[in-house]
């Protein structure tokens, strides 16, 4: 097989055994997830159900202290009933933190990360580590 048709345009040609992509008729879209305070994942979360999630961290539950968000590349911000906002990249390590945001405030980190604009949330005032204990 000399061709493969992709959509109306796109071709995919031999290359060896890996076929080179010479045009996507559909650019890929990163994906994200959202880590609910029982634990349970969404996948794409609405800004809507973002918002829903940070409004129900329950500060009465220790054992259940957090929510976050990760994109793909594994950039996460997690949330804490403490007011404790965490950003790392899970794989590399480097934890960051702040304290005082508010609700929209963290909402505009958590759909900042699901954009991907990791640069422009790294370029934020974060303090090194994770700021103490979550419970404080």
């Amino acid at each position: 097989m000399d061709r493969l048709r992709v959509g109306r345009s796109a071709k995919l040609k031999p290359v060896g055994a890996v076929p080179a992509i010479e045009r996507w008729s559909v650019i890929p879209q990163m994906a994200y997830h959202l880590t609910t305070q029982f634990g349970a994942m969404e996948r794409n979360p609405t800004p809507e159900r973002m918002a829903a999630v940070i409004d129900g961290i329950d500060p009465n539950d220790e054992e259940h202290p957090d929510v976050s968000l990760t994109h793909e590349p594994e950039w996460c911000i997690g949330v804490f009933a403490s007011g404790l906002v965490t950003f790392e990249n899970l794989e590399e390590g480097e934890p960051m933190h702040m304290r005082g945001l508010s609700r929209n405030e963290i909402l505009d980190l958590w759909q900042k990360l699901a954009r991907g604009e990791i640069d422009a949330l790294r370029a934020l005032p974060w303090k090194p580590g994770y700021g103490g204990a979550a419970a404080e």
